[in-house]
């Protein structure tokens, strides 16, 4: 759920920037690669993502990797 939705607004940035975005297959590798390791977090308004940002950990390091609004 939360990778479909994150790669929504992805999407709807990205073309906002008049970039293509990255495929829905890579954020869903991503999240079945890396486990626990990588968060996706969305914020909603009415059951509406409105923002949402992923983030990776290794060890003690918590990396922002995308953002999507």
């Amino acid at each position: 759920m939360e990778v479909k939705a994150f790669f929504q607004l992805q999407q709807t940035t990205r073309a906002r920037h008049g970039m293509p975005p990255q495929p829905i297959e890579w954020f869903a590798n991503l999240a079945s690669s890396l486990g626990d390791r990588i968060l996706y977090r969305l914020g909603w308004v009415k059951n509406q993502p409105v923002a949402g940002i992923v983030t990776l950990r290794y060890r003690d390091t918590l990396v922002y990797k995308y953002g999507a609004s």
